[in-house]
């Protein structure tokens, strides 16, 4: 008998490490909204080259899937016993480069299964404490055989054990009712990641976390004239020469155009989709006078 549980064990072992999926999760195939695009039939917004999806706390080991423009659902295989966080990252084509610029949507489940943006960064921040490297996407690791791949699977899952503690509906929620605001221009990315994860972690989350504390505010108006006096050189056509000031975070613009002020991180660049092609970068200087650049559409060449 003894001698069976023990080929038993050995078997089972085998098996995740060749599948990277613990036999013993009790699993669930959940099927995932995809954001519309362009968010809120809105023109202005590039057109989308591809979707990129991540997830963490899933049955099987994590990877990066890659979803045509035009996909409208993505399935994945869920554990019971512990959240499982997705992001849909947005790939955009701005003329002949592709880019990583916006911020993505994302859910947990079992509280959605309908990916938004106002959840990508709950979602990111539960992919996150995931990992203690904070690393939100397969990658080597998960692609290798052998103990470092059953070494990473058994932390998830023990991780999972313990982000199944935290209310991750209660902050969806909450970052929902802060970016549905109109009146007042919020963003959850330019929070205090780190400190959102270490309070999560130490089981002393509050709400203050989330304020925009190290932010201010600029009117529209006020970074056009800045690309005035720097004179910007605008290529011919209407495609490239249309001033857009898009933030990363998607649910901003909305307010962004009701209101006409928008975000800066003090100790930071801000960064705008200043026309398809270029990219506005905002530095608050010491003098207390916000700075601006222009620059090129980075090409996007693969995950980062």
């Amino acid at each position: 008998m003894k001698k069976i549980s023990i080929l038993f064990a050995l078997f089972l072992l085998g098996s995740g490490m060749t599948s990277c999926k613990n036999p013993l999760d009790r699993t669930e195939e959940v099927t995932f909204s995809l954001p519309s695009w362009p968010p809120y039939e809105c023109a202005e917004f590039p057109p989308l080259a591809y979707w990129e999806i991540r997830y963490a706390g899933g049955a099987q080991a994590g990877c990066v899937i890659r979803l045509d423009a035009g996909a409208k659902t993505v399935s994945l295989e869920a554990a019971a016993d512990r959240p499982l966080a997705v992001i849909a990252q947005p790939i955009s084509c701005h003329g002949e480069t592709d880019t990583l610029f916006f911020k993505p949507a994302g859910c947990i489940w079992p509280h959605e299964r309908k990916l938004g943006w106002e959840s990508g960064f709950a979602a990111f921040v539960c992919m996150r404490l995931y990992s203690p490297k904070g690393r939100t996407s397969g990658g080597a690791e998960s692609a290798n055989n052998g103990n470092t791949s059953v070494k990473s699977r058994a932390d998830e899952t023990a991780n999972g054990a313990y982000l199944a503690t935290f209310n991750w509906k209660k902050l969806c929620d909450t970052l929902a009712e802060k970016s549905a605001d109109t009146e007042r221009p919020y963003d959850p990315w330019k929070a205090d990641t780190e400190a959102v994860c270490t309070a999560i972690a130490e089981h002393s989350f509050g709400a203050p976390l989330l304020s925009m504390k190290k932010t201010a505010l600029i009117t529209i108006s006020e970074l056009e004239q800045k690309a005035k006096e720097i004179g910007v050189p605008q290529s011919g056509g209407t495609e490239t020469s249309h001033a857009l000031f898009m933030p990363q975070y998607i649910p901003l613009y909305r307010t962004q155009r009701k209101t006409g002020k928008t975000l800066f991180k003090k100790i930071d660049i801000t960064s705008f989709l200043y026309t398809i092609r270029s990219i506005a970068a905002v530095q608050y200087r010491a003098d207390g006078i916000p700075a601006l650049a222009i620059s090129a559409v980075p090409l996007y060449t693969g995950e980062q």
